[in-house]
């Protein structure tokens, strides 16, 4: 029989959804790829960028290069209790957060307040909808944390019971064993053929010999 190794809380809760799988493989390529055509670019503009737009070329880059970090680490890693979920949901907020306020900038400099409204509605909704996310994979990952504490309690309650019966088991047999014909039929049971073939022997000639006895007083 195939002895399976003993599974702890941690890899009965450790693992990543297949959609999941797939949705982490499409952020991760959206944002190498996003990364690498602003890189591109930047690089091949015949001539030098404004300050702001390089400064903002910068950032867009370092967000796609850290949505791609994080969707490979999460893919390999495979991080427990739903803390990737909760990386992931902050950093978007954030992001979400400094966006709304560039932008916001932008637009008030250039469009004036038709400009600014419409920018800070897109911006407001990007930082509910992370906010909301944030919210939503922190109890996810609370969940998580009960059921490892479930499975923890679980785990020790069956080492205390297993424990409570092999020590039980030694002074059961050092108890002294009744004496009678039933206990020893009934000990007989549990022995090898030889055994038993020995104590029938024994028990027939001890009766022999108890009736001789009696034949002899009488």
């Amino acid at each position: 029989m195939t002895e399976h190794p003993q599974l702890t809380p941690d890899h009965i809760l450790r693992g990543v959804s297949l959609s999941r799988r797939v949705g982490l493989t499409v952020a991760g390529l959206g944002g190498l790829l996003g990364a690498g055509l602003l890189g591109l670019l930047w690089a091949t503009e015949p001539t030098p960028l404004p300050g702001r737009t390089q400064a903002a070329f910068a950032a867009m880059i370092v967000v796609g290069l850290t949505w791609a970090g994080l969707a490979a680490w999460t893919l390999v890693r495979r991080p427990l209790f739903a803390i990737d979920r909760v990386v992931t949901a902050s950093l978007a907020l954030i992001f979400s957060l400094l966006s709304t306020v560039w932008m916001a900038r932008l637009a008030w400099n250039r469009s004036g307040v038709v400009g600014l409204l419409t920018v800070a509605g897109v911006g407001l909704t990007l930082t509910l909808v992370s906010a909301t996310l944030l919210r939503r994979a922190r109890a996810y990952r609370a969940t998580l944390l009960q059921r490892r504490r479930r499975l923890e309690q679980d785990t020790e309650h069956d080492t205390e019971h297993d424990t409570e019966q092999d020590t039980a088991t030694p002074q059961a047999g050092r108890m002294p064993l009744p004496i009678g014909p039933l206990a020893l039929a009934l000990r007989l049971r549990r022995t090898g053929p030889a055994t038993r073939t020995v104590a029938v022997l024994a028990l027939v000639l001890t009766a022999a010999f108890l009736a001789g006895l009696v034949l002899l007083v009488r």
